[in-house]
């Protein structure tokens, strides 16, 4: 019996079933051995033959982007999706020495996402893409922080990924979530922090996504403590928690393209969240013959 591609790409919505059928094309095709991973939709746990997952293999860094928020770095390069009017450059809310973009306003009990993107970007044919940034949480209240964003499309039914670092008191986490253009987030998995965010103080958070050329990615998200935690510039210290991993098929509505911003997210919070140092490194790649 000639193995039932189609009934195998069934179990997926159009838009990965066309990516799908374009990766196997011509290729012998073996159903690949099927089981649920953490990113929602079927996902491929072992594969046989016809499918390989993450073996994208990175040929090129592109030059990295970088927005320290000086000058006119927001206003040039950046397009405001939601809170625009809370979303400012300027100085650190702590200090107000050093350029950054500041989420301000506040929440209720429903929550509230801030939302900006670097303007005319959306990054294609990538095997891997690294977005990362500092931050820093101003106020101690409740629920609150700011993140990164990649693989953001803004169409109907579309969402993109967010790692945001969230300072909420002893119960501090890491969260990776799915946020569409009218703000909804969807929990895709997180680490818990304990009392590990302190106020006033910058952290480094880096979210890499490898495998785009290929239907399987790795997400993974850190946040490491500064040497100097008043400076942002300073090298880097130890790791705050665990590493946050996934593998698998992307969440639906999230493309293996699309734009990279910044985030923030308040619940019954003022955000007064300062970010900097905004940093996109994308790497081009091939898939073996």
């Amino acid at each position: 019996m000639a193995p039932d591609l189609e009934g195998f790409l069934s179990g997926f919505d159009k838009s990965r079933r066309d990516f799908l059928r374009k990766i196997v094309a011509g290729a012998a095709f073996v159903p690949p051995v099927m089981a649920s991973f953490s990113l929602d939709g079927p996902s491929i746990a072992e594969v046989e033959a016809g499918i390989v997952a993450n073996q994208c293999f990175p040929n090129q860094t592109l030059t990295p982007l970088f927005f320290d928020f000086s000058g006119n770095d927001y206003t040039d390069n950046f397009r405001d999706i939601l809170r625009g009017g809370d979303i400012n450059a300027g100085f650190d809310l702590a200090t107000l020495t050093r350029p950054s973009l500041n989420f301000t306003g506040s929440a209720g009990s429903a929550g509230s996402t801030w939302l900006t993107v670097l303007n005319g970007e959306t990054f294609v044919d990538l095997c891997q893409i690294c977005v990362s940034a500092e931050v820093l949480s101003h106020p101690f209240n409740n629920n609150k922080g700011a993140g990164v964003v990649a693989l953001f499309n803004e169409g109907t039914g579309q969402k993109g990924l967010a790692l945001l670092l969230m300072n909420a008191g002893n119960t501090d986490v890491l969260q990776l979530v799915t946020v569409d253009p009218a703000g909804k987030l969807s929990l895709l998995k997180s680490v818990a922090l304990g009392s590990g965010i302190h106020e006033d103080v910058w952290y480094h958070l880096t979210l890499e996504v490898t495998g785009l050329a290929t239907p399987t990615v790795t997400v993974t998200g850190k946040v490491f403590q500064h040497s100097v935690p008043s400076n942002p510039n300073s090298p880097l210290g130890a790791q705050v928690g665990t590493t946050l991993s996934l593998a698998g098929l992307l969440p639906t509505g999230v493309s293996h393209f699309g734009e990279v911003g910044l985030v923030g997210r308040a619940v019954s919070a003022s955000i007064a969240t300062s970010l900097t140092n905004f940093t996109v490194t994308p790497v081009e790649g091939t898939i073996p013959p």
